[in-house]
């Protein structure tokens, strides 16, 4: 709506312009991250902080495979095959892929409203 924040709505509809079908836990989900401070809308420090993390990639404790033995120990202590955790660990990189390939369609689009914003006010 051009008002430089982006609601859980505008989000929404930005996902499935993506092509990304999303729960609404999934999408709730994603807006809780996007949206630290809980105001009910992503503002553009919050989107670029979150496009800087996306932009460092995974944890470094995910940027190695574990061991080859019979089972890796969770971050929350669980041990887990290592089959398991293989598939896991290709899940969250989709995930993230996914995340930072919708940040960097937010961010253009905010960018682009600014833009827009910046050239009405010098008119």
């Amino acid at each position: 709506n051009e008002d430089g924040l982006v609601s859980r709505g505008e989000l929404r509809s930005k996902l499935m312009g993506l092509g990304l079908q999303v729960s609404p836990h999934e999408l709730n989900e994603l807006f809780y991250a996007l949206d630290p401070d809980g105001s009910g809308a992503i503002d553009y420090e919050e989107l670029r902080r979150a496009l800087l993390e996306a932009g460092r990639g995974p944890p470094k404790r995910w940027a190695s495979p574990p061991p080859r033995s019979g089972a890796v120990r969770s971050s929350a202590g669980v041990a887990l095959p290592v089959a398991v955790a293989e598939e896991l660990r290709s899940q969250v990189a989709d995930v993230q892929s996914q995340v930072r390939e919708l940040l960097h369609a937010v961010h253009a689009q905010l960018r682009s409203l600014h833009d827009q914003n910046q050239a009405g006010l010098r008119a």
